[in-house]
């Protein structure tokens, strides 16, 4: 189960997701976890019980219209950034021919990878969060800080927030979902059978 609460040698210990879809790493929590740390979004995805989150270039990710120059572009020109947020029912929404990892840390580790994925959404001056596209699956692109580029990838982002909650992954050896992929099996976590 999804959030649930674990005693392990003495600790509470608490999990996520971490998927990879042959291109692109994203996370999945409990939507009320993630409220709680992020309440500007309370009024997004009111049937969800999970949120699938990730980051990338604002042209390019979650563009239905994508286009190999679109992503050469945003390697090599660096551009700002949105944050993709997806609700989900359960962890068979998630498309078959994805990955999927469950990450066990400390509630201390948990509460900072959900606050540095949240503390990427931008908000103005009145908090409230900047909607750029929706996606047909319902997927929304809120506007985010940091700069895409090929030195500062989705890849790259999503090392920094499993370092934020315990895992060591290394940012140079991390280009691609596969590499984030095979650091996280290098951390002690399986892919999940499905």
């Amino acid at each position: 189960m999804v959030g649930y609460l674990a005693y392990y040698s003495g600790m509470t210990v608490s999990t996520f997701y971490m998927t990879n879809n042959g291109l692109h790493t994203h996370f999945i929590f409990p939507r009320n976890d993630v409220i709680s740390r992020a309440p500007y979004l309370k009024d997004y995805f009111p049937n969800a019980d999970l949120l699938q989150l990730g980051w990338g270039d604002y042209h390019y990710y979650g563009n239905p219209m994508q286009s190999r120059w679109m992503g050469l572009r945003a390697l090599f020109l660096p551009t700002s950034a949105v944050l993709g947020i997806l609700g989900l029912k359960d962890l068979d929404e998630v498309h078959i021919n994805t990955n999927i990892y469950e990450i066990a840390v400390e509630k201390l580790g948990w509460n900072k990878i959900i606050d540095f994925i949240c503390s990427y959404l931008k908000r103005d001056s009145l908090h409230q969060l900047n909607l750029v596209r929706i996606k047909p699956d319902s997927e929304h692109f809120f506007a985010a800080y940091g700069t895409y580029s090929i030195l500062n990838t989705c890849n790259t982002w999503s090392a920094r927030a499993l370092n934020s909650a315990g895992l060591s992954l290394h940012l140079w050896r991390a280009f691609t979902a596969r590499h984030i992929e095979d650091q996280v099996k290098f951390n002690g976590y399986q892919r999940l059978l499905r």
